[in-house]
């Protein structure tokens, strides 16, 4: 389902509802990232590539 049409279907919610939820897709995703970024490593990924793919830079 493309993204424009399922969030046309979403019901709509509350500002403080919104905000809890997308505290907690923060909170899993940001729990998700390490274990890509250890699949990355172990794949032969730089520190330097894994910065680069996230935005990071020195």
């Amino acid at each position: 389902m493309a993204a424009a049409q399922f969030l046309a279907e979403v019901r709509e919610v509350a500002a403080l509802e919104a905000l809890r939820a997308n505290a907690k897709a923060v909170e899993l995703l940001t729990a998700r990232r390490w274990y890509v970024i250890k699949s990355a490593r172990e794949a032969g990924a730089t520190w330097v590539q894994i910065g680069e793919a996230l935005g990071i830079m020195k």
